[in-house]
């Protein structure tokens, strides 16, 4: 959990980074369809607000990213992005990234603990002498997260599957469907100067295809609750999920980028650090009042530069070549790969498809 803490900042600072929040003072009015969030303020504030709101946003994720101050961190973090993101909401519902700015932090903050591990937080509590967290304890606070944004997103795509069923003739009794959407993506993406997907349309043409390319999409949409019963169904539905995503963006232009932090909490980042740099962890011999202050001062000077220069933008985009839509070109690939070795396992051990995780008792090496 404190590896996707560290992974959760950087994604979250990476979408917000063509953002101008004071751009939204400017919204006309008709275009504004305010939510509940945000109805208490009786009068659109002025830029000033919403440069506040993004400074504090900014600065809340680099202290996250130390892991300084976590809780605290983590509430500016919903606060602050929250008011942004009913803004943005109230303009454009369907670029919502509600996991990313309000759902993970939320279930963080009341029955979370990520600043246990690999933080500032956890180095100090040990120069204190205070007890600290195994980096594969399965207690609640490290579970509960993970599976509430589970619980959520799986009703997420029930209702889709259900919006289909209600509008039957739209998804299900129209001939050509795939292929005409497919075409017509096409061509906006041309006109709007995307880089176009350099992979031929599948051939939707095929009747057999169309039709089974929306029957398929219902039954994921349907099925992604079976993801809760163990991590073997987890990962075989997170590769599935990501390769859906990237079908839609490179091919439909529908990109939900900001989902794919929701992912990376499905992922055992710890299980991926190599067993040498495990054992050879060590702390950081800086004095304590560098700890202290080191956090504060980088989430200060980079919520100055933030909104002063674009430099770490352009870092972040690696000067323009990197956006929500091209990031789904290297994540297909993979993707498929990681589907293929999932449905591997599944096949070869059908048994343990379906039996529950049990997970190890509470500060055991998971």
């Amino acid at each position: 959990m404190g590896l996707f803490r560290v992974l959760y900042a950087m994604f979250y600072l990476w979408t917000i980074s063509d953002y101008t929040p004071a751009n939204l003072h400017e919204v006309p009015y008709e275009l504004d369809w305010p939510i509940i969030l945000n109805q208490w303020i009786p009068e659109r504030p002025p830029p000033e607000f919403f440069e506040l709101l993004g400074t504090a946003q900014v600065a809340g994720l680099v202290l996250l990213l130390f892991g300084y101050r976590t809780r605290i961190a983590t509430a500016v973090v919903l606060i602050a992005g929250g008011l942004l993101e009913s803004y943005f909401v109230s303009v454009d519902i369907e670029h919502a990234s509600l996991f990313l700015t309000a759902y993970i932090p939320f279930f963080m903050l009341v029955c979370g603990d990520w600043g246990a591990t690999y933080s500032f937080d956890a180095l100090l509590k040990r120069r204190r002498g205070q007890a600290t967290v195994d980096h594969g304890d399965t207690s609640p606070r490290f579970v509960i997260p993970t599976r509430a944004c589970l619980v959520l997103l799986s009703a997420l795509y029930l209702s889709a599957a259900i919006f289909k069923v209600v509008q039957w003739d739209h998804w299900f009794g129209q001939d050509q469907y795939m292929a005409l959407d497919a075409l017509t993506r096409r061509v906006e993406a041309a006109m709007r100067g995307f880089t176009l997907n350099p992979l031929t349309l599948p051939p939707y043409e095929i009747n057999a295809l169309d039709v089974g390319s929306r029957w398929g999409i219902a039954a994921f949409e349907i099925s992604v609750f079976l993801a809760m019963i163990n991590n073997r169904l987890r990962a075989f539905y997170t590769a599935s999920a990501l390769i859906f995503h990237a079908m839609s963006a490179l091919w439909f232009l529908v990109t939900f980028t900001s989902l794919v932090v929701v992912y990376c909490m499905f992922i055992n980042w710890e299980a991926l650090i190599p067993e040498s740099i495990r054992r050879g962890r060590r702390d950081i011999s800086a004095p304590s009042i560098v700890l202290h202050g080191a956090p504060v001062v980088a989430a200060v000077l980079v919520a100055f530069v933030w909104h002063e220069w674009n430099t770490i933008q352009e870092a972040l985009w690696f000067g323009g070549l990197l956006d929500p839509r091209r990031f789904w070109f290297p994540v297909f690939p993979f993707a498929c790969v990681w589907w293929i070795a999932c449905l591997w396992r599944l096949v070869r051990d059908p048994r343990a498809a379906f039996r529950p995780d049990v997970y190890p008792a509470a500060g055991a090496r998971a």
